[in-house]
């Protein structure tokens, strides 16, 4: 990190630029859980990216991690974790959490998180900031994201922090009968171009039963290629 940058850093109100991001982007974004709110104008989005990334971590883009991972823009992440309408019983499984950001705020809407994600490093980071925290109830996984994590479900809740081209059936059998889960459909290679920007997504399921809702457009990266995901079938 350049002197320069430091000095920007050191300088930069950061509590500030969390209430601009809150007002700016979340609340004129149709996001009005007040529970929500006060979890993203506490939760320091700065020490979940890279140094360099730290000034600019609270504009409406998302984020580019280390090994093609990513940060899901602000205003997405909120709008999906309000859309799965979470209580303080529940137990989430948080799809591709990189270096933690989603299972932090998620983590002090519900009873439970476990983080996964494919990158070590990234979830050695993701152990640190929630370490730093204080938050207690988030455990990190390092694994295939869209396999999910068997051996701690059934989840009430399941949010994929990206876009899939197909969604696993593993997912679906590691729901709770009445769980939730939120992710972005997106098709692949020439049907994306034509069909432009996906759509975040609610699921349901009911028994043997899935219902899907679409919620509102989304551009957000794949959290996998759609080469690595076209094997499952929903």
């Amino acid at each position: 990190m350049t002197q320069s940058m430091q000095k920007t850093i050191h300088n930069f109100d950061f509590t500030q630029a969390r209430q601009n991001m809150v007002d700016g982007q979340v609340r004129t974004n149709k996001v009005t859980s007040h529970a929500l709110i006060r979890r993203l104008r506490d939760i320091p989005r700065e020490i979940f990216v890279t140094p360099d990334q730290a000034a600019v971590c609270y504009i409406d883009e998302d984020l580019p991690l280390p090994n093609g991972r990513f940060l899901l823009e602000p205003m997405v992440l909120a709008r999906l974790i309000q859309a799965a309408e979470l209580t303080h019983t529940d137990s989430v499984l948080d799809v591709g959490c990189a270096s933690g950001y989603s299972s932090a705020i998620i983590a002090g809407l519900c009873a439970t998180v476990i983080g996964v994600d494919r990158d070590k490093n990234l979830i050695d980071r993701a152990v640190n900031n929630i370490r730093e925290l204080s938050i207690a109830n988030c455990a990190f996984i390092t694994g295939p994201m869209l396999t999910g994590h068997s051996a701690k479900a059934p989840y009430d809740a399941i949010i994929v922090n990206g876009s899939v081209s197909e969604l696993p059936n593993v997912l679906f059998d590691q729901l709770r009968d009445g769980g939730r889960l939120l992710c972005i459909l997106k098709q692949s290679g020439a049907q994306a171009i034509a069909l432009g920007p996906g759509k975040a997504m609610i699921y349901r399921k009911s028994g043997a039963v899935i219902s899907g809702r679409a919620l509102f457009d989304a551009a957000s990266p794949y959290i996998e290629s759609p080469q690595q995901t076209s094997k499952f079938v929903f």
